[in-house]
């Protein structure tokens, strides 16, 4: 009979232990049996076999009348070997035989930093894993952030489903790439984790379109996880974080993640792998952007790394004053001015029918617009417009300024239409927002380092 148990590191009076105890126990040593273990402290493996000569002893324990096996294994160099008391051991028991190590959740999380921390000293780049990338607009804040802090980075792979995205990310951004780099066209779920690369950093900004008030109430679902297509993305993020073992991660979404069962899942999980969750909302305004974007950050660390605080992420760059500043010249006979009459006579019917729905109408004095959404192109009842000096027409944002308005380079929607611009811009971040997170991982992580609190005794 083979018996597996998950128990932690004790201590007694001082000394490292290792308790065992049950009926489980039985088919492998008996009551009164002598007991010897060996130490490969190269394997950190330590291995307990029955010996007529052995420092230990099979003792008993009676509980409700039942009397069944215990062992007590106490010894200094069980913390040597193993580390601090409370690491995660597995112990395998067979023919006799109990096989002790540290369990591979307390492995990895010694390997992350490990790797996280060597890399960082050494000036090596850091890989870095992208899933639901879009157009590439947070991998491209991110990068620029650590690169401004010191940081040498990549991106090793990326997740996009949508082709015309995926494309436009590799043309427009080929600094962000390497020749071993991975480039996936895909679904998430669809790709098969044959062998994936080990990576430093995994950004992700699950789907919200089951999250979002807007997306909640269109699809007519009382939770983000009913979504059709999205609510099991969450899962599948998870399975590449488990596969690729990421020191850091980053997680972006609509402020009404954070109260979704995707979100408790995700944080229990991560938890448990051994990481430490910093959480904030993250408002495009106070980072400089004339969009007023709240925007979900999450930053999990792997433990055993120095803490990282959300406190220490500050803005980079000043707000411009007003809209007009980025406002192109367009002329005033442009066909882009329109009356949108349907969008006026849907404005008065749902003012009747109580709903509220309507346009917000600019003149360029404004020193902040509303969130402009992916299918911004469609013109919606709700969308920002740029109004005409007549009083009438009105026009959308350009994709040049629709980029300004989130702080986004321009190049980076280089070469594509407008209706794809303004989806990868509208499900896009405030690219400052994400620059100033880069930013102050890349200080943080070059700091640990070099005072040499990054990796801890493990």
């Amino acid at each position: 009979m083979l018996t597996v148990i998950n128990t932690r590191l004790g201590e007694n009076r001082g000394v490292p232990r290792v308790w065992l105890e049950g009926s489980k126990l039985s088919s492998s040593f008996q009551i009164g049996q002598k007991l010897d273990i060996q130490l490969d402290h190269e394997k950190k493996v330590a291995v307990l076999k029955v010996a007529p000569e052995g420092r230990f002893s099979v003792s008993k324990r009676d509980r409700n009348g039942r009397i069944f096996p215990l062992i007590e294994i106490k010894d200094d160099e069980l913390g040597e070997m193993f580390g601090d008391v409370g690491v995660l051991l597995r112990v395998v028991v067979k023919n006799g035989v109990a096989t002790i190590e540290v369990h591979g959740i307390d492995r990895k999380t010694a390997e992350r930093v490990d790797r996280f921390n060597r890399k960082v000293k050494n000036g090596e780049a850091l890989t870095i894993g992208s899933l639901f990338s879009g157009g590439g607009i947070i991998d491209a804040a991110l990068h620029e952030g650590l690169t401004k802090a010191g940081i040498n980075c990549y991106t090793k792979f990326i997740v996009e489903q949508e082709r015309q995205y995926l494309d436009t990310m590799v043309a427009n951004q080929p600094e962000l790439f390497r020749d071993d780099s991975i480039l996936i066209e895909s679904g998430i779920e669809f790709v098969e984790l044959k062998n994936p690369p080990k990576v430093d950093v995994l950004v992700a900004g699950v789907p919200c379109v089951g999250a979002s008030k807007a997306g909640v109430s269109k699809n007519k679902i009382s939770a983000a996880e009913f979504h059709e297509s999205a609510g099991a993305c969450f899962f599948h993020a998870l399975q590449f974080i488990g596969q690729c073992q990421p020191g850091l991660i980053i997680l972006e979404n609509v402020p009404e993640y954070l109260s979704s069962t995707s979100m408790a899942v995700i944080k229990s999980v991560l938890e448990t792998w051994g990481y430490e969750l910093e959480v904030d909302v993250l408002n495009g305004n106070e980072f400089g952007c004339l969009e007023n974007r709240d925007r979900m950050c999450v930053v999990a660390t792997t433990k055993g790394m120095a803490k990282f605080n959300m406190e220490l992420v500050k803005p980079l760059l000043e707000k411009p004053n007003s809209v007009s500043e980025i406002l192109e010249d367009v002329p005033l006979d442009d066909s882009r001015w329109k009356t949108y009459q349907y969008l006026v006579d849907k404005e008065v019917r749902d003012k009747k029918a109580g709903k509220g729905f309507k346009r917000a109408l600019l003149d360029g004095t404004e020193s902040s617009v509303p969130t402009i959404r992916r299918l911004y192109h469609k013109a919606g009842s709700t969308d920002t417009f740029v109004k005409h000096p007549d009083g009438v027409l009105t026009r959308l944002f350009t994709p040049s300024e629709h980029a300004a308005l989130k702080g986004v380079p321009v190049k980076l929607i280089h070469g594509v239409s407008a209706t794809v611009s303004h989806e990868i811009l509208g499900q896009g971040v405030c690219y400052p927002v994400f620059t100033a997170v880069g930013f102050a991982l890349g200080k943080w992580a070059s700091k640990a380092s070099n005072d040499n609190d990054m990796l801890k005794t493990a």
